[in-house]
C-alpha cells in the first residue's frame, strides 16, 4: 500500500512539475491578451472592485466574479506591475495551495488511495496541462481550485463548517463558466443523494448554497436573461456530444485537434490513445459490476453525469474538450469509486487498481511527449493551444494571428 502511495504521490508531483516548468511556455491567444490587457487597467484597490469582463467572445459573456478577485490579487502583489509569467505563477499557486491544505487530511483518511487516485489520473492528464498554460480568470487553474475544494469537501468533511463551505463554493462555481451552472445543479443533486441519511449535514449544505447563490447572483441572473439569445451560437453539435467528449477526454484522445491531428497521428499519441480506451472501457465495465454486486448504492456516484448530460442536451449549450476537463474530479470518480475502503477484500479490485495505474502512466506519457513537443519547438506548434508568449505575444499586436 505504502508503495503505491508513493506512486500516486510522486505522479501528482510530476503533473505539478509539468505545469509550472518552462512558464514561458504559457498560451497566448486572444484570451489570454485580454487578461493581460484587462488586468492591467486598474490604477487604486478600488478600481479592481468595478472590473467587468470585456464584451468579447461568442455567448454569455464570462463573470465578473473570479476577474475581479485575480484583478484584487495582481493589484496587491504586483500593483499591476506584472508579465503573463508571473499570472501565470500566481493562478497556478491557488490549486497547489489547496492539496497542500488539504494534505494531511489526505494521508490521514481511509479514502487515501481514492482521493489520490483521482488526483493523479486528474492532474497528469495531457489535456489538464494544456488547460493550465491559459491565464483564463473563469478557467484553467481557477476552475481546478474550485472543484478541488469540493471534491475535497464531500469526501473529506470533518465539521459542520466543511458542510457549510461545501455548499458555498458549490454555487460560487458558477461564476467560472456558463456551463458551471450544470455542474452545480448536478453536485447539488449528488449531494442530496450521498447526505439524505443525515439531516444534519443536509440543513448546513442548504445554508451554505443559499450563501453562494448569493455571491452569485448577478451572474446567475445575466445567464437566465442572455442564455436564449447565445444559442443560436452555442449549439451543442448534437446530442451525444457530451458522452463522447467525456469518453475521448478519459481515453486521451480530445487533444487531437488542439495539439494539431498531423502531430496526434504521426506520433504515439494515437497508438497511446487507443489503449486508454480499452482500459477506460474496462474500468467503467469492472466497477459498474462491483458496484452492483456489493454496493448498490454507491451507483448515486454516477448521477452527475447522466443529469449534467441531460442538461446540456435540454440548454442546447455548447461543447468544448475544455468544459469537460472543468468536470475531471467527477469524471474520474466511475474509475476510482471501488478504490473506496468498502471494497478493500474484493479480489476484483485488485485487478482495477493494476488498470488504474497502467492508465496513470499512460496520462504521464502522453503529458511528456506534448511538453516536450512546447518546450523543443514552441515555434512549430500547430492546431489551437496557440504559440508560447515569448514567440507570439511580443511580436503581434493582434494574438488573434497566434491561432
Amino acid at each position: 500500500m505504502k508503495k503505491i502511495n508513493i506512486y500516486l504521490l510522486s505522479a501528482i508531483l510530476y503533473g505539478i512539475f509539468l505545469s509550472l516548468y518552462f512558464p514561458e511556455s504559457i498560451e497566448f491567444k486572444n484570451d489570454e491578451q485580454l487578461a493581460v490587457k484587462y488586468l492591467s487597467e486598474p490604477e487604486s484597490f478600488q478600481d479592481t472592485l468595478k472590473l467587468k469582463t470585456p464584451n468579447e467572445g461568442r455567448g454569455v459573456n464570462h463573470s465578473m466574479l473570479p476577474t475581479r478577485f485575480v484583478g484584487m490579487l495582481t493589484y496587491l502583489l504586483f500593483d499591476n506591475d506584472f508579465t503573463p509569467v508571473s499570472l501565470r505563477f500566481l493562478y497556478t499557486v491557488v490549486p497547489i495551495s489547496i492539496i497542500f491544505l488539504f494534505s494531511s487530511r489526505i494521508l490521514n483518511s481511509k479514502n487515501k488511495l481514492f482521493i489520490l487516485f483521482t488526483l493523479a489520473l486528474g492532474i497528469t492528464n495531457p489535456y489538464s496541462l494544456l488547460i493550465i498554460r491559459k491565464l483564463w480568470t473563469h478557467g484553467g487553474p481557477l476552475t481546478m481550485a474550485c472543484y478541488l475544494i469540493i471534491f475535497f469537501l464531500l469526501f473529506e468533511r470533518k465539521t459542520k463548517i466543511d458542510n457549510f463551505l461545501l455548499g458555498c463554493f458549490v454555487w460560487i462555481l458558477v461564476t467560472l463558466h456558463t456551463t458551471a451552472i450544470l455542474y452545480s445543479v448536478s453536485i447539488s443533486f449528488l449531494v442530496f443523494l450521498y447526505f439524505k441519511k443525515n439531516k444534519s449535514e443536509i440543513k448546513y449544505f442548504v445554508s451554505g448554497s443559499l450563501i453562494g447563490i448569493a455571491i452569485s447572483s448577478q451572474w446567475i441572473y445575466k445567464v437566465i436573461t442572455q442564455l436564449g439569445q447565445s444559442n443560436n451560437l452555442l449549439s451543442s453539435q448534437g446530442e451525444s456530444a457530451y458522452w463522447v467528449l467525456m469518453f475521448q477526454y478519459l481515453k486521451l484522445e480530445n487533444i487531437k485537434f488542439d495539439i494539431g491531428v498531423k502531430f496526434f497521428s504521426n506520433s504515439l499519441m494515437s497508438d497511446i490513445s487507443f489503449i486508454a480506451g480499452l482500459l477506460v472501457g474496462a474500468l467503467v465495465i469492472l466497477n459498474v459490476a462491483l458496484i452492483f454486486s456489493y454496493q448498490f448504492k454507491d451507483i448515486i456516484f454516477f448521477s452527475p453525469f447522466i443529469i449534467t448530460g441531460i442538461l446540456f442536451i435540454i440548454f442546447d449549450l455548447y461543447l468544448y474538450p475544455r468544459y469537460v476537463v472543468s468536470f475531471w474530479p467527477l469524471i474520474y470518480i466511475p474509475l476510482t469509486v471501488t478504490m473506496l475502503p468498502k471494497y478493500q477484500n474484493i479480489k476484483i479490485r485488485k485487478i482495477i487498481k493494476s488498470l488504474l495505474i497502467i492508465l496513470l502512466a499512460l496520462n504521464m506519457v502522453q503529458s511528456s511527449i506534448i511538453f516536450n513537443e512546447i518546450s523543443s519547438n514552441p515555434e512549430n506548434i500547430e492546431g489551437n493551444i496557440g504559440k508560447v508568449y515569448d514567440i507570439c505575444g511580443n511580436k503581434v499586436d493582434d494574438a488573434k494571428a497566434c491561432r
